[in-house]
């Protein structure tokens, strides 16, 4: 028996920013500002790659969805969407502080105080503050206390590679509440410590490839961030 696609031929007019009934339908979302590609599944809130027919490849290997409703998506996809979309790890990131994108899974993470880094581990975080700010010495919560901050942040990425940004809770802070948690406080009369989002423009770059795991270090290594930042 033949099977039919469920998605019929049509091209939306340039500029259209209704509902895609297609994407919809799949639990998939365009964000034409940054040109991304999410999965809005429960079980995913991420972006997908684009490439060949990974799309349709996605919704068969993660969430069994039958043939029907998936012959035809590339062609759509590739119809309507002449810009195209970018993979969730070449993709530009919105600025820190962002509201929290609706499509995207929220994490609880971890800010660097003293650099940039972000991470959702807190093993992650300790060995970062105590290779790159405590030299060497043991990330003890006495020794750290003061070296980050508890954040929220959302990413493009679903996998080991995810690059984060901040994001505001319900009260609007980036800075999520935990008991015995002070959050930094700047003084008026002292300069504030550069962040990730006074570098928006520079983060623009969609070959920006800043990650905040395993790849952390040797980013901070390659461009000597900790001696700026520490001067």
């Amino acid at each position: 028996m033949q099977n039919r696609s469920r998605i019929r031929p049509a091209t939306r007019p340039e500029g259209d920013s209704s509902p895609d009934e297609v994407l919809t339908y799949l639990q998939l979302s365009a964000d034409l500002e940054y040109h991304v590609l999410i999965c809005c599944r429960i079980e995913c809130r991420h972006a997908i790659s684009p490439d060949g027919a990974q799309v349709t490849a996605h919704l068969w290997n993660k969430h069994s969805v039958p043939l029907a409703d998936r012959l035809g998506l590339t062609e759509h996809i590739r119809d309507n969407y002449s810009q195209g979309f970018r993979k969730p790890t070449d993709a530009a990131l919105p600025p820190c502080g962002s509201k929290p994108h609706q499509d995207l899974q929220t994490y609880d993470g971890f800010s660097c105080r003293k650099c940039v880094f972000f991470t959702t581990s807190f093993h992650e975080l300790t060995r970062h503050l105590s290779h790159n700010h405590l030299h060497g010495e043991t990330a003890t919560r006495p020794r750290i206390g003061l070296l980050y901050d508890d954040v929220y942040l959302q990413s493009w990425a679903g996998g080991p590679d995810r690059r984060y940004w901040t994001v505001t809770g319900a009260d609007g802070s980036t800075v999520r509440p935990v008991p015995g948690r002070e959050p930094e406080r700047h003084s008026p009369k002292a300069p504030r410590r550069p962040i990730v989002s006074d570098f928006d423009i520079a983060r623009k770059d969609p070959h920006d490839k800043r990650t905040a795991i395993s790849q952390s270090k040797p980013w901070l290594d390659r461009t000597g961030w900790p001696q700026i930042f520490e001067g």
